[in-house]
């Protein structure tokens, strides 16, 4: 997802804010990655993909390495290791949906047979093989967590960003005009580190 800024509005900002301008963006969008997280969280427990929790606890934002003017770039992600497959799904015939450097007691199959089932651990071992088998042959539909709220997400993140720069450029008119009347700049009300 790319937030986008009207590209007439984006002079004024970098001229208005100048080293300002990255930091301004890097907030909006750490503010926008904070509310992604907890909305895909909200929406993947809504849409029942929630079972051994790993999928709600895996949705994570970071900061991302960029290149450019603007070096902003926070990436929203989900690192649980069938999360692809729950977003988009699976088509038959694909390979066995089995991760070879596991022991069967580490495989999102077994782990999903026994909390979902409800099946002993040695049920679920034997559970997991069969239920790999019919996903290969059937498939399996996605869920479309992050799909179906993405144009929400734009648009919180547009938001966030936009409200960041309306803020440091009126910081920066505050600091502009302070100076103009010799005034020193203002001291901040908490000081940094503190409280």
């Amino acid at each position: 997802m790319a937030v986008k800024i009207p590209i007439r509005d984006l002079p004024k900002y970098m001229r208005e804010l100048g080293d300002s301008f990255g930091p301004a963006i890097l907030a909006g969008l750490t503010s926008a990655a904070a509310f992604s997280v907890s909305r895909l969280v909200m929406e993947t427990d809504r849409k029942g993909v929630v079972n051994t929790r790993q999928m709600i606890n895996a949705w994570q934002a970071s900061r991302a390495m960029s290149t450019g003017p603007v070096s902003a770039k926070i990436r929203v992600y989900n690192d649980a290791p069938y999360s692809g497959v729950m977003e988009l799904g699976r088509r038959a015939g694909r390979k066995l949906p089995w991760l070879r450097d596991k022991p069967v007691q580490e495989q999102p199959l077994y782990l999903w047979a026994k909390s979902k089932l409800g099946l002993s651990d040695e049920e679920a071992a034997r559970a997991a093989w069969p239920l790999a088998w019919a996903i290969k042959r059937k498939g399996i539909k996605g869920r479309r967590v992050m799909a179906d709220i993405l144009d929400e997400l734009s648009v919180n993140a547009a938001q966030e960003v936009s409200k960041e720069l309306r803020r440091a450029v009126g910081k920066a008119r505050r600091a502009a005009a302070r100076a103009a009347r010799g005034l020193p700049p203002m001291k901040p009300l908490i000081p940094k580190g503190g409280s």
